[in-house]
């Protein structure tokens, strides 16, 4: 899953510099990627990460129950973010130029549910035997 969380990071370094590079051209037609090529990366990548985010949760040596307060909500919210992260990406899929902004507008939402799922890991790292609660400061102040 570690390894699949560093895909997600070069994904992301690759499309920030496609993106730049794509904003040096004028025409849309000489952009060396095309945008519909650019966000079916864009979204898949994100739905990839929602289930990694999701196994990570799942395969966690720490039982839901130490993880979160509530377990049934955490479950919720894991659920909601691989649903949500979905439907963008199938919608950009279908058809490009009609659902792009709905399609942004649903992952921006999902980006609220991710930060959350990353602010619960976070702390399950944190609070390993052995450490301190400092760990825990520094790891929420990270997020």
């Amino acid at each position: 899953l570690a390894f699949l969380c560093l895909a997600y990071c070069g994904t992301n370094v690759a499309l920030i510099i496609t993106n730049y590079v794509d904003s040096q051209y004028d025409d849309p037609e000489d952009k060396p990627v095309p945008e519909k090529w650019f966000h079916l990366v864009e979204f898949w990548g994100t739905f990839a990460f929602a289930i990694v985010e999701c196994l990570s949760l799942i395969f966690t040596p720490k039982s839901m129950i130490n993880l979160y307060d509530n377990p049934l909500l955490l479950r919720l919210i894991l659920f909601f973010n691989i649903v949500v992260a979905t439907i963008p990406a199938l919608l950009i899929s279908f058809n490009y130029e009609y659902f792009e902004v709905i399609s942004h507008q649903i992952e921006y939402l999902n980006e609220l549910t991710m930060s959350f799922v990353d602010c619960v890991l976070l702390m399950s790292l944190s609070q390993l035997e052995g450490t301190s609660g400092q760990l825990v400061c520094i790891a929420l102040g990270i997020a």
